[in-house]
């Protein structure tokens, strides 16, 4: 069966009903948007192509526009004889001319390019080679320009623009909430300090937007910290009046930074829990190294090649999820969970492997057991982590999330089934009752949370 659209390059009518097609790239079914030949449509396959094979999508545009081309510039004579059109000299130099760098045809592909580059966190090296290729094929009016053009006239210009936009965004706002932190890049062991506000509109719509992330080099004190606060609120014309509550890490530099301002702060729950966690984890000498051992077969699959091809021989012959190991990082919220979820999930592709070679670590029919009992006790934190990392999370959510794991732990020292790592039991029950009792005290979430 043939089609006159270039689009059916990429798809089939499914031989089983006909009211739907098959798409050749990842055999997605599709309707063809009717009942009968008379209504099909190839709308929804286009939509489909564009969705999810961009670069197909783009060529069989060029393709269709080609014939396009073709087919209005012929115009039919008789039935044996075809005149072509013949373009004149000014439609014919226009059609090869390229645009001015300042046309206004140019400068809106100038930023959309900008913005791709932002908002995919891109380097300015990915309109080199292929890309302009690209670009070539499907605007040959269009020259891309330099790198120097685009970071010196096309970004502040864009940069420019968002600024203002959020300024007068805020400016509407009656009150707002910051939320602050600093980190350091791993990759440049350069310091970085971050401001982000949130804010509720007129339609109490939630609204949030970075204000700043600027490179931190000073040293991390109370007093600096105050300062780079001070200077953001300053760059938007944010009165200190109009601050609500500022959200921050436990780190006593900024619990001085932030107070040091002179605004109301409250410590971020997540990574409070978070610090329960790591102060516990290594209570329990059999704990400890398991989470050892974890971390041992973790790097050998990681660091051998040949080690991790064979696990994933392995996990087919088995029917087992084909998944690499995860590696537990100190900073990272939930690592030690994920790690073990992730161990516990190839439990029998790791056991096979480990029978038939020689690792630094294995994990016995008890360990097993014990990691397994490890996972579920933190369990509740991960799924608190996740709840509250969603956009809708509230400060009201905080308290009631206390008397949840208080609920859960509370029976859990005495509980038959985690006898074998009661320490680490007893020791997340002490620290949630230290380092959480800020929450239940403070009377800013306790109205919130009636």
């Amino acid at each position: 069966m043939s089609f006159k659209s270039t689009v059916w390059k990429y798809f089939e009518v499914s031989k089983k009903d006909i009211r739907f097609c098959i798409c050749l790239l990842c055999k997605a079914i599709l309707s063809r948007g009717g009942y009968c030949p008379k209504t099909f449509t190839t709308s929804v396959i286009r939509r489909h192509l564009k969705k999810k094979h961009l670069v197909e999508y783009v060529l069989i545009e060029i393709e269709s526009d080609k014939k396009k081309i073709i087919e209005t510039s012929t115009v039919s004579t008789s039935s044996d004889s075809e005149i072509k059109k013949q373009l004149t000299l000014v439609e014919s130099i226009n059609k090869k001319r390229l645009w001015n760098i300042n046309d206004h045809r140019a400068i809106k592909i100038h930023n959309r390019i900008e913005e791709m580059m932002a908002l995919d966190i891109q380097p300015y090296t990915i309109v080199d080679l292929g890309f302009r290729k690209l670009i070539k094929e499907i605007c040959p009016n269009y020259q891309i320009p330099s790198r120097s053009y685009l970071s010196e006239n096309i970004v502040p210009q864009i940069y420019d623009n968002l600024f203002n936009l959020i300024k007068s965004n805020i400016s509407s706002a009656s009150y707002i909430s910051l939320t602050t932190d600093i980190w350091t890049a791993n990759s440049s062991n350069v310091a970085f300090i971050s401001m982000t506000a949130h804010w509720l509109n007129n339609e109490f719509s939630q609204h949030r937007s970075v204000l700043r992330v600027m490179h931190f080099p000073e040293s991390q004190i109370g007093k600096n910290i105050s300062e780079s606060l001070h200077k953001g609120l300053l760059s938007f014309e944010i009165p200190h009046t109009k601050i609500h509550i500022v959200l921050r890490d436990n780190a006593a530099n900024m619990v001085a930074g932030v107070r040091d301002s002179g605004f109301k702060s409250m410590p971020c729950f997540i990574h409070t829990i978070q610090l329960c966690i790591h102060d516990s984890i290594l209570s329990q000498q059999s704990v400890k190294e398991i989470l050892v051992c974890c971390r041992r077969l973790a790097t050998h699959f990681h660091h051998s090649p040949t080690a991790a091809a064979k696990l994933e021989e392995l996990q087919e012959q088995l029917g087992s999820n084909k998944h690499m190991l995860i590696q537990d990082v100190t900073t990272r919220w939930n690592s030690s969970y994920n790690m073990i979820e992730r161990m516990l999930d190839q439990r029998v592709p790791l056991a096979t492997y480990t029978a038939d070679h020689a690792t630094q670590s294995t994990l016995n029919s008890f360990l097993w057991r014990l990691l397994d009992k490890v996972f579920h006790i933190l369990e509740p934190f991960k799924t608190l982590t996740v709840n509250l990392s969603e956009r809708e999370a509230f400060l009201s959510d905080v308290i009631p999330s206390i008397m949840a794991l208080k609920v859960f732990f509370n029976p859990a020292l005495v509980c038959e089934a985690f006898l074998s790592i009661n320490t680490l039991v007893e020791q997340l029950k002490e620290s949630i009752d230290k380092r959480l009792s800020i929450f239940l005290h403070d009377k800013y979430l306790s109205f919130h949370f009636l």
